[in-house]
């Protein structure tokens, strides 16, 4: 067991939001320059948990660097924002939401023992063994694992190809969200709108509408406008930002380079009656590339501690 003194719940919640918001504006600025004019939908917690438990294996530069990455000031920090998700997040209310974590590792390959219990105490980590030199049911099994943990939702993560001998550890970190909105729209009140793909082009697309009373703001700053629809329970919500102007995304994605721009402008909201005209849903598939997004965070990503080779016993 991790025997650890956990400090007040609300400065732990404050570090978990500050480090999130942090990595994920650092994140989402650089995969919506490679992804420019494209939907793109990620999680930047997903990916700050394995980076979390990869700078904790880490020393030197590297576990430097990669908790500066996250956001995060030390080791105790980290493993004291991971504790508290794996006791609160993982238990909001009203929503189905399942959070995995696992360690694959090359079968000649043994765990730093006291990693090992950081990563199953800390992160509810567990590590499976496959062998990396046959690539295709090494992918197998790692994909099947995500399906598992997500519904069936998230399919083929893993490229075989991306697999091999040279391959010394994969971090995977799944997550499966579901929710019903506490104020539900009315499926039989959609009508076909406009919809801006650009400031030129429009296209008719199915639309649900709902009048009521929902937070609210407007931003100066951001020239935005921010919405905030609660799921049943209360405990968990979505927060839309909507540039004023057709063609003012890519200005708002500046802007939100500094996380404490959104955190500014939430603080404004207030609840008011609002007209919601809302998307049908969708599903947007996207492939990250992490090199590419790590060399412009200058992080160093040299595995130090994660594993011993049996044979150096």
């Amino acid at each position: 067991m991790v025997a650890m003194a956990m400090a007040d719940e609300s400065s732990v919640q404050k570090l978990l939001i500050d480090a999130t918001n942090h990595f994920t504006a650092k994140m989402f600025t650089e995969v919506a320059k490679e992804n420019s004019g494209k939907s793109v939908v990620m999680s930047g917690f997903s990916a700050m948990s394995p980076l979390a438990q990869l700078g904790l294996a880490s020393v030197g530069i590297t576990h430097d660097e990669i908790l500066d990455v996250i956001g995060l000031p030390n080791d105790n920090a980290t493993k004291e924002v991971f504790s508290y998700v794996s006791q609160d997040v993982r238990s909001v209310k009203g929503v189905d939401l399942k959070i995995a974590d696992r360690i694959f590792l090359p079968e000649d390959v043994a765990l730093n023992e006291e990693f090992g219990v950081v990563s199953r105490d800390v992160f509810h980590s567990d590590i499976k063994q496959v062998d990396f030199v046959k690539n295709f049911e090494a992918a197998a099994t790692i994909n099947s694992w995500v399906e598992d943990n997500t519904n069936k939702r998230i399919k083929d993560l893993v490229d075989p190809l991306t697999l091999g001998a040279d391959t010394k550890a994969v971090l995977v970190n799944a997550i499966y969200f579901k929710g019903t909105w506490k104020k539900k729209f009315d499926s039989r009140l959609t009508i076909d709108r406009d919809f801006h793909v650009t400031k030129d082009k429009t296209i008719k697309v199915p639309t649900m509408a709902k009048s009521d009373e929902f937070k609210y703001g407007y931003s100066q700053e951001l020239d935005a406008k921010l919405l905030e629809i609660f799921y049943e329970g209360e405990e968990a919500s979505l927060l839309i930002v909507l540039p004023n102007q057709i063609d003012g995304l890519n200005a708002l994605q500046e802007k939100l380079k500094d996380p404490s721009a959104l955190e500014k402008a939430t603080e404004k909201m207030y609840t008011t009656k609002v007209s919601v005209w809302g998307l049908k849903p969708y599903l947007t598939p996207i492939r990250l590339d992490w090199k590419s997004f790590f060399k412009t965070l200058a992080a160093v990503y040299t595995l130090v501690m994660l594993s011993r080779r049996r044979s150096s016993k």
